[in-house]
Formats: structure tokens, sequence, C-alpha cells
């Protein structure tokens, strides 16, 4: 039996592992000598680390649970927060959620008896919280955690072997004889593997129209040293490019500059001590976080 074969067979069945498919999917991008296929594998075999681009389907949105404490020791405990009356930043933190376990991980959890997975709120947004807002008036948060679903794991598990399955019948659609040859493999081109892989793993391609927005859901990979797809990277964040314009100039600057620096340079460095003291206002509100991220791609 072929490896494509195989692995459209595995799909197929109820009762097979998805780590182990990834596996064989793997042998088959390098096969295939696909650079994003193999990364994307990668990923999803060994879990996402903190500075790779999540997937969508990989992002979920659970409702928050706090243990709260008053006056004469009262409690309450596992009770539901309301968002709205959060802060912006920690609103967003508290309604949003990025699985990034390996799928060996996330079957295993499956695997046990729990429906419900708890994910601890760090204490410091805590801290935070208790200083800017009080959700219930009397009270103080002592501790928050998110909910995971089952379902929402499950959820994970069935886009990955979907579209794997996906793209792996368009690549027995659009040649034929790699069903029946390993080696037909090797003499698909690799832009056309590349392409499939794109539109049935990512979604599309990205575009940028006329309004300097990024659509579609390419995830952008900012590259070391690589301005053009920090550039990118930011727009699909929904950074301004007023804002990116005058960041890709503190960068240039930096280089320029005679000083030699480990990390962010001092003008770099302005430029986010400026743009953190707009946070909240709107211009960049809650997007401090990713921009860094994407800085420190940049700077590798």
């Amino acid at each position: 039996m072929s490896l494509i074969q195989e692995i459209q067979d595995s799909l197929t069945a109820e009762t097979t592992n998805l780590a182990s498919i990834l596996r064989k999917v793997k042998v088959l991008a390098y096969k295939l000598n696909e650079g994003t296929l193999k990364d994307w594998i990668s990923k999803e075999i060994n879990g996402y680390r903190e500075r790779d681009v999540i997937p969508e389907y990989r992002k979920i949105h659970p409702r928050s649970l706090g243990y709260f404490v008053g006056a004469f020791n009262a409690q309450i405990k596992n009770c539901p927060i309301p968002t709205i009356s959060l802060p912006d930043i920690v609103k967003k933190i508290a309604e949003n959620t990025e699985i990034t376990m390996s799928i060996h991980t996330l079957e295993e959890l499956l695997n046990s008896e729990e429906n419900i997975f708890a994910m601890m709120w760090d204490q410091n947004l805590v801290a935070y919280c208790n200083s800017n807002c009080q959700i219930i008036e009397g009270y103080s948060l002592v501790e928050a955690k998110k909910e995971v679903n089952r379902i929402h794991i499950e959820g994970v598990i069935d886009s990955v072997k979907n579209k794997l399955l996906d793209f792996i019948l368009e690549l027995q659609d659009k040649y034929p004889t790699i069903s029946e040859s390993d080696s037909e493999i090797n003499k698909i081109p690799n832009e056309a593997s590349k392409n499939i892989f794109h539109t049935y793993i990512y979604g599309n391609n990205a575009v940028v129209n006329n309004d300097s927005t990024i659509n579609g859901n390419i995830n952008i990979i900012v590259e070391k040293d690589d301005k053009e797809t920090l550039r990118l990277y930011l727009l699909q964040n929904g950074i301004k490019q007023e804002e990116i314009n005058s960041l890709i100039t503190a960068i240039e600057e930096d280089n320029n500059s005679d000083v030699k620096h480990q990390g962010f340079g001092s003008k770099v460095t302005d430029w986010l001590y400026n743009a953190s003291k707009m946070v909240g206002t709107g211009a960049l509100a809650n997007s401090i976080p990713t921009i860094i991220q994407g800085l420190m791609s940049f700077y590798g």
C-alpha cells in the first residue's frame, strides 16, 4: 500500500490515533520537500511555542470563573466572571485562549474521564484586575481560571484531521499515480504541493488590499532581519500603516547608529514606551504583546 493511501485510510478510520498519522504525514512532507508542511506538522506533533503564530482552529473563547473573598472571610467560589466589567486588556485575555499543546497531549486529555480542563489566570493578571476594577462589589478576586471544554479539544483534533484529509485528497486528484507508487510523490512540483497545502491547511493565500490590511487565513511568519514580513505580520494583526512606518523608521535609525546594542535598540525601545502609554486610548490598545512578539522574531 502506498504512503498516500495509508494516510488516507488512517484519516478515515474511526479509531486511528492522530499523532501516529502525523508522523506518516511528516514522512510525506520530506518526500515532497515542502517546508511549510514540515513546519506545520512539527508544531502539531511537538506543540506550539509562545513565539509561534497560532492557527485559528486552535483559538477558543472559554468562560472564566473566579474565587472571590470579601469582609469577614465571606467567599464566593467558581463564580462566572462577567467580562463586560473588566478592563479591555484583561477582557481580551479572559475571553480568548490558544490551545498550544501537542496533538498527542490533547488525545491523552480526551482519554481521561474529565470533561472540563482548567487554565489558571496568571496572578499578575489577577492583581491588575483588582487594581483597576471591582467585579463584585465588596469582594476581591483571589484566583481565576478559564474552562476548556472537552468539545474544544475535540474540535482541534477534528480540524487537523479534516484539513489533512482535504490536502491528501486534492493531491490524489491532481496526481493520481501517487496512490500507486511512492516514487511518484517525488515528481510532484514543489510549488504545486505548496499551493495545495496553503489552500487546504491554512485556508487560502493572504492578500494585501487597497486599505493595507491582510485578508485570508495565512499566518505571516516574521523572518529574522526581514522588514517586509514584519510589516505584513503587523498589518495582519491590525496595526495601522502609519504606526508600522514609524516603527520601521525606528529600526532603521537603530541600525544606522554607531552604538551597538543587544536586542531592541534605543529608538525601538522609545517607540515601544510611547506606544505603551497609548494602550487603552484606542490607538494601539492591547497590541503591545503582539508587536513585541513580532520584533523578537525580527531580531532573532
